[in-house]
């Protein structure tokens, strides 16, 4: 406990499970009340005083008179009654808001047209289909639903044939049992109207080579987006469950971004920084680089019968010198090594050793 929660006096265990558990289920709503009996420390004292029915007893009082204010509002996807009529009427709440300040707006010649593919996959589920549609259409959307349709003139598969192809976007409502049949793996004779649309939306995304502009996937909760069919998935899913869900989607459909891109402007030149050139133009040599250099290259230009003298005269360690089969380069690093190590005799001495050595070849 000391080294997961630190300072803290008092922690709530039991009721997180109840709570993940409520999450995982939009349709139930949770709260957990507890009354704090006891700190972290000292816990069977604060028992033995009574202080857990103190606590419990708090704890109830809260929670009842937290009852007796409150007023579950409807959740997504429930119903409510009516029971003033022999014949109840149900009303799905969605929470399909725009915000307070919207204000109607010319679009142009025509209001987009929009189709709602979907499965049915229960009477709540088409329910919430047929609000979104009602709810599109009083914001000036021109959205067309099965349900608003008895028996089309062209017969139902010609009628979905056209609804998609004519849309200006196809809102797709993707759930488990819709992404089965646009897959095609449904059983026979069952969603024979979602397995037929599914079909026609996979061949004008083909048609398209994947740029898809036109199917926009929807979804009423959160674990349908696990069942978004995969030539949708690039696409943005609009969560229609979620406060601003239905406003992002009105805007897609309205093109009303809502962060507008600004008009480009011009490249501007900037100033170039001063820079202060660290190196002469020409590159200064020290001299004892310079003396080296000269040493080195005076050894490379000796003749074997001159090095082989100059090597006599010095007497560095037997087998030190690599032989005269080696290279001169090879022979000049090692006895250039040498003249510079502890024991050797130097650069100084190495050259008036060299120069003796040139004077003695020439004079014989």
């Amino acid at each position: 406990m000391r080294s997961n929660y630190g300072d803290a006096i008092a922690v709530e265990m039991e009721g997180f499970g109840l709570l993940d558990a409520a999450r995982a289920n939009q349709q139930v709503s949770a709260l957990v009340i507890r009354g704090i009996s006891d700190l972290i420390y000292n816990k069977a004292e604060a028992d033995k005083e009574g202080y857990q029915e103190i606590a419990a007893c708090n704890a109830s009082a809260f929670a009842f008179g937290l009852l007796a204010k409150y007023r579950p509002e409807q959740r997504l996807g429930t119903t409510t009654t009516s029971q003033s009529s022999s014949s109840p009427s149900q009303k799905v709440i969605l929470p399909l808001n725009l915000p307070n300040t919207t204000q109607g707006m010319e679009l142009g010649a025509t209001p987009p047209k929009v189709f709602i593919s979907y499965s049915h996959d229960s009477q709540e589920h088409k329910e919430r289909l047929l609000a979104l549609a009602d709810r599109l259409r009083e914001d000036g959307i021109d959205s067309n639903i099965d349900q608003y349709e008895e028996s089309p003139l062209e017969g139902w598969q010609r009628w979905m044939l056209n609804q998609v192809e004519t849309a200006d976007f196809v809102l797709i409502a993707c759930t488990e049992q819709y992404d089965r049949r646009f897959r095609g793996h449904e059983e026979i004779g069952k969603g024979r109207g979602a397995t037929w649309e599914g079909g026609v939306i996979i061949q004008e995304l083909y048609d398209a080579q994947g740029q898809n502009s036109k199917c926009i996937p929807i979804t009423f909760m959160s674990e349908d987006t696990n069942f978004i069919s995969s030539p949708l998935r690039s696409a943005t899913n609009y969560r229609l469950n979620t406060p601003d869900g239905y406003e992002a989607l009105y805007r897609r459909l309205t093109n009303q971004s809502r962060s507008r891109k600004p008009e480009l402007g011009k490249l501007r030149a900037l100033p170039s920084r001063n820079r202060k050139q660290a190196f002469s133009e020409k590159t200064q040599i020290s001299p004892f680089v310079a003396e080296r250099l000269k040493l080195i290259q005076m050894l490379n230009a000796l003749s074997v019968q001159q090095f082989n003298m100059l090597v006599f005269a010095l007497s560095p360690p037997l087998g030190l010198i690599p032989p005269m089969s080696a290279s001169q380069a090879d022979r000049t690093y090692v006895l250039l090594n040498w003249a510079e190590s502890l024991r050797g005799c130097g650069l100084k001495g190495l050259q008036k050793v060299l120069d003796d050595t040139l004077k003695n070849s020439r004079n014989p």
